[in-house]
């Protein structure tokens, strides 16, 4: 589908993470969790009737992060993103 620009709003509590991810295609609750520089948070996504996992993996410096995005059984792709 190719890149995709989306919001996500992050709580932190400890290293538990919670919050809403919003795309073009709908908004889901995320969970995860931070550890030290690792991060790593995901959403159940139903989407024409069928239900997807989306997790996110990678790092963070507090501003920004980056790593890869796993797509169930449909592959992977990376994504970038940053505070605003």
């Amino acid at each position: 589908m190719g890149s995709q620009d989306t919001k996500l709003s992050l709580k932190q509590d400890g290293t538990a993470l919670t919050g809403v991810f919003e795309s073009p295609m709908g908004s889901a609750d995320c969970t995860g969790e931070v550890q030290g520089e690792n991060i790593k948070f995901g959403f159940d996504f139903e989407a024409q009737g069928m239900s997807l996992r989306i997790d996110f993996v990678g790092t963070t410096d507090g501003d920004s992060m980056k790593g890869r995005a796993i797509f169930g059984d449909f592959g992977e792709g990376t994504f970038v993103g940053k505070r605003m």
